[in-house]
């Protein structure tokens, strides 16, 4: 470090040799982080490059200053700052969910009430010395969640509709 002849500190660079480079940038002026000059040119640099986040602002700031703890003075005035306060904070509150469906609000009922049918698979099945594809057929309750499965041939309506029918023949038709 080294005072200029303003009687301003300055860091010593190591790139004298660039000959694009500002003087400010290659002896940047050293501040400390708790004087007043420091919070407003810290400030302005968070307003200017709009309330982002810490690492772009201290990249802009280091450019001409050198200020000491500057990320942790940075997150302060991000924590003291209105806009991003505003602008950052979470919502106390879960989003708005739909309500459910009336069939899954249907208490004192019997299970499978109110089904819901989804396919798995396939899964490979041995029938005698040969080795099949079959699908799963789950067959879910929408109020108790309980589960039935069934297995189906194919992907093919009837038989989704002969699973249907196997899941009637155990479970029964409630209406």
């Amino acid at each position: 470090m080294e005072i200029d002849e303003n009687g301003v500190l300055r860091l010593k660079g190591r790139i004298k040799a660039a000959k694009d480079v500002s003087f400010t940038l290659n002896r940047p002026a050293v501040l400390s982080g708790d004087s007043s000059i420091a919070k407003l040119i810290m400030k302005h640099y968070h307003e200017r490059f709009n309330h982002g986040n810490h690492n772009t602002v201290m990249n802009e700031i280091r450019q001409k200053y050198y200020i000491t703890s500057l990320r942790s003075k940075l997150r302060k005035i991000a924590h003291e700052c209105q806009w991003c306060r505003i602008n950052r904070s979470l919502p106390k509150m879960p989003s708005a969910e739909g309500d459910l469906p009336p069939e899954r609000l249907r208490h004192h009922q019997p299970p499978f009430t109110c089904t819901g049918v989804d396919y798995f698979g396939p899964m490979s099945v041995t029938i005698g010395r040969r080795h099949e594809k079959r699908y799963g057929a789950l067959f879910t309750c929408l109020t108790t969640r309980a589960v039935h499965i069934e297995l189906a041939e194919s992907l093919s309506s009837d038989s989704m509709i002969l699973a249907l029918r196997r899941f009637i023949a155990r479970r029964g038709t409630r209406e």
